[in-house]
């Protein structure tokens, strides 16, 4: 899941595809959406991997890992060019770590509701 979305947030065709045509404002609020909803998948799939080889994670672990994986994919996107300025990047980090604790807090729901 990671890899895909880190070539997902490298590469420039994924990045050009979103602008909403004469609406930056849009633009920005369905990226950032699209942003935690992408690190939540990333959340839950990093507690299920977790899970399944040592134990679920707590939510805090869920937001720093994917925040550390958000952060790789913004350093990524600076090697490749990027103008967005260090705020800019640090709300994004932020936004991840908000995905990933989504992510392990509803994998852990759905694990509570199973059984496990």
């Amino acid at each position: 899941a990671f890899a895909l979305f880190f070539y997902l947030g490298v590469a420039h065709e994924s990045y050009s595809a979103s602008f909403v045509r004469n609406d930056p404002i849009l633009t920005v609020v369905l990226r950032k959406a699209y942003s935690v909803l992408a690190f939540a998948v990333l959340g839950y799939a990093f507690n299920f991997a977790a899970t399944r080889s040592w134990r679920p994670l707590r939510v805090l672990e869920g937001a720093l890992l994917v925040s550390a994986a958000s952060a790789l994919i913004e350093i990524a996107q600076d090697l490749h060019g990027s103008q967005e300025g260090f705020a800019w990047n640090a709300g994004d980090v932020l936004l991840g770590a908000l995905g990933g604790a989504l992510g392990v807090a509803l994998a852990r729901r759905a694990q509570r509701r199973s059984g496990h």
